[in-house]
């Protein structure tokens, strides 16, 4: 019952956020719009959240929160508040905006800067909790804002390698397809690989072939 309703709360803020007014809204109307989990030769080092304003109004308050666990009810693996540090509480968090969390591995690879650093290898690929909230210190203490429970943990996809699950503001699901991280300052990222390409051995033959 308690997982009812909390996924009946989310959903209730969620639609709440679509239809919100810059009168309204706060920092509610905010969702994890996409996660990467791992690259394509299925090493984890490499991984991102995206969280993006779905409505007009939003700022980068600091009461909100981010929190990553292997397991519901498990211990963090990683907690952030406030998620939006360096950002002004009262600064406007655009409409589609978007704020990237990611590990070092992934900056290195892909080139584009996270605007919030995690640990390399935090999310686990066969499942785990992302909840992005605002239990205290907001004029309104919204709690858990959206909450994705993913792979052995819920029904969100687990993403295979190099597949990012994409949020779908029309029907409050994910699907996997191709990842396409943003940043808040609008850098962004198409595609890369881990997979290391083999060097061709110089065999004795071939040195031979090239002597004139």
């Amino acid at each position: 019952m308690t997982r009812c309703n909390s996924i009946l709360t989310t959903v209730a803020l969620l639609c709440l956020a679509l239809f919100a007014t810059p009168v309204s809204a706060d920092v509610h109307a905010i969702v994890v719009n996409e996660y990467y989990t791992q690259c394509d030769d299925a090493s984890t080092s490499v991984q991102y959240i995206e969280l993006r304003s779905i409505a007009l109004g939003n700022f980068f308050r600091q009461c909100a929160s981010i929190e990553i666990k292997r397991t519901v009810g498990g211990a963090n693996l990683f907690f952030a508040k406030p998620v939006f540090a360096g950002k002004g509480n009262a600064q406007t968090f655009p409409n589609n905006g978007t704020f990237l969390i990611g590990t070092p591995a992934f900056q290195a690879i892909s080139g584009v800067t996270p605007d919030l650093v995690i640990p390399n290898g935090t999310l686990n690929p066969a499942g785990g909790v992302i909840r992005f909230a605002a239990d205290s210190g907001c004029a309104t203490n919204w709690g858990t804002i959206h909450e994705v429970r993913y792979g052995d943990q819920g029904t969100a996809p687990a993403p295979g390698p190099n597949q990012a699950a994409n949020f779908r503001t029309t029907t409050f699901t994910f699907s996997l397809g191709d990842p396409t991280p943003r940043n808040f300052a609008g850098a962004t990222a198409s595609s890369w690989s881990c997979i290391v390409v083999p060097v061709e051995p110089t065999s004795w033959s071939r040195i031979k072939v090239q002597i004139p």
